[in-house]
């Protein structure tokens, strides 16, 4: 990462990011390169509606999901589908998750980054050294280093001794050494053979195609904890399950006898107070009330008797009958 996008960021998780970009670089080609848009499910991008209504974490949560399809994986490791300029596109995401939201920045590392360098390393990305060493190598040493240089007689033994403890794997080559001794009697030089260490030359690993995914299957009660049961205990259970219904149904007929049966009561009650009431209404009427007296007063009070005369006498003329 350059110094403006590594401003706010660990360096821990700036060179862990720059790791995974490295191994994103370093995929086997049997690995797709950019599949086509129809075909890949690896669009890394910021949906802005998520990002305005969530945050950023949360759309670069979702957006990832989607991408590797988390939700079939069923405990399954995430597998490498392609290789390319989109994978690039998801390390830009991760960097700019890392510098804008510090607050997640150890689940970052601890939910997708880890576990993002773990799949890369599983499809054999291999980062190859920035110095390879090549045959060449030993061609441009300078012709000074090759000659024999001179030990003194004190250094003899542990010279020795090294040159007989090395590796048996390692190459070696036998250069001559020159010692003096400090003997006048023989001035003749005593040569010895030591063995220098070469370093093995790397070779890199022969590339394997990536292993088809497993189709999915159905899941299963099995899968989800249940246990194979006799044919026993499986009756046991039916058995167990129609008592409880049974005692269910039982339970429910009876509190809807006793709720029907205060209702009952509450009706019949409810009309005794209604009879009741008219009853004493009826009462009232008969014997109480001003109307009542002021009836009873008039048609008690005495009627004057006046005689009237007969009207067929009066209109007869006088003297005749």
């Amino acid at each position: 990462m350059s110094a403006n996008e590594n401003a706010g960021v660990p360096a821990a998780l700036a060179s862990r990011i720059t790791h995974l970009e490295l191994l994103f670089k370093n995929l086997p080609p049997s690995l797709s390169l950019d599949l086509p848009d129809n075909v890949t499910t690896y669009h890394f991008y910021f949906n802005s509606e998520d990002v305005e209504n969530e945050g950023l974490y949360y759309a670069f949560n979702r957006r990832l999901e989607i991408c590797f399809q988390t939700h079939l994986l069923q405990g399954r490791p995430i597998t490498l589908q392609e290789r390319g300029k989109r994978l690039q596109n998801l390390i830009q995401m991760f960097k700019k998750v890392a510098k804008e939201v510090l607050q997640e920045q150890d689940m970052l590392q601890k939910c997708w980054l880890e576990r993002l360098i773990s799949v890369a390393k599983a499809a054999r990305a291999i980062i190859t050294s920035k110095r390879k060493i090549s045959d060449s190598d030993d061609e441009n040493v300078p012709q000074t280093s090759k000659l024999p240089r001179k030990l003194k007689p004190a250094e003899h033994e542990a010279v020795r001794h090294h040159a007989t403890a090395l590796k048996p794997k390692l190459k070696r080559r036998d250069i001559p050494i020159v010692i003096d001794s400090d003997s006048e009697e023989d001035n003749t030089p005593e040569c010895l053979e030591l063995s220098e260490d070469v370093l093995p030359r790397s070779t890199p690993l022969p590339l394997q195609p990536a292993q088809p995914a497993k189709p999915l299957r159905q899941a299963t009660l099995f899968s989800l904890g249940a246990k194979k049961i006799t044919k026993e205990e499986a009756s046991a259970q039916r058995k167990k399950i129609v008592q409880d219904w049974r005692q269910t149904a039982e339970d429910t007929q009876a509190k809807e006898a006793r709720d029907l049966a205060k209702r009952e009561e509450r009706k019949r009650a409810l009309n005794r107070d209604r009879q009741q009431r008219h009853q004493d209404r009826k009462k009232s009427s008969r014997s109480g009330g001003a109307g009542n007296v002021m009836k009873d007063l008039v048609l008690s009070r005495p009627q004057s008797h006046v005689e009237h005369p007969d009207l067929s006498e009066i209109s007869r003329p006088e003297g005749t009958e």
